[in-house]
């Protein structure tokens, strides 16, 4: 049976969080990652209770082990046949005044880390499920990469 995954970081809440209702709404199946667990849990009961099929994964994104573990449990799951980037860091205030490595970290959350670009190259997320990605091409919204 072809299992087709939605990934969804920053899942636990926020418009993560609407991310997962609404895949889920629509049928896919949902690997919902964020830091946190409490958030994650309720929204996994959430769309379990509407019928939805979800999965969970808490774990820190800004590190390397964090992206690949969650690389590799959404290549264990099946198809994964979109990758909904949403986990993020925030800062507050005035820009010059805040601590340089957090507003790093949140580039490295965002841009490089799970799917941006970096010299040119997907970054480590986008390159573990980019040939599953390619290779389901399941449903309407699906890319030619």
């Amino acid at each position: 049976m072809n299992q087709v995954w939605a990934v969804v970081t920053g899942a636990s809440s926020g418009i993560g969080a609407a991310f997962a209702r609404s895949l889920a709404a629509r049928g896919h199946r949902v690997l919902a990652v964020a830091r946190g667990s409490d958030g994650l849990v309720r929204i996994a009961e959430e769309l379990r209770k509407a019928g939805g099929v979800v999965e969970t994964m808490a774990t820190d994104l800004l590190s390397a082990e964090g992206v690949a573990a969650t690389c590799d449990k959404a290549l264990a799951l099946g198809d994964v046949e979109l990758l909904v980037n949403n986990a993020g860091l925030s800062t507050s205030g005035r820009f010059l005044e805040q601590a340089a490595e957090r507003e790093l970290q949140s580039i490295r959350v965002k841009a490089w880390g799970p799917a941006g670009r970096r010299g040119g190259h997907s970054g480590p997320m986008v390159r573990g499920v980019k040939h599953r990605m390619r290779a389901s091409r399941a449903g309407p919204g699906a890319k030619s990469w």
